[in-house]
């Protein structure tokens, strides 16, 4: 797909980005629900979180530094 095909779907860069929050976000919050399931202890639920959030955005991790800009 070229570059300026995005335009046609997103207004800017920043939109783009605020896409890949939002959908990052959404997968996120399942992939933690799935992982935390009935776990009570707090401290388990916190790695939940870490480790879910990880899996998601791991998959990325090329394109992080790009996005710290607009962060």
């Amino acid at each position: 797909m070229a570059l300026g095909a995005a335009y046609y779907y997103f207004a800017s860069k920043e939109s783009i980005v605020l896409a890949y929050y939002w959908e990052t976000q959404r997968a996120h919050v399942e992939q933690f629900e799935n992982a935390v399931g009935g776990k009570r202890d707090l401290r388990e639920q916190l790695r939940a979180l870490i480790e879910s959030r990880l899996k998601v955005v791991g998959k990325d991790r090329k394109f992080l530094p790009a996005l710290a800009r607009f962060a």
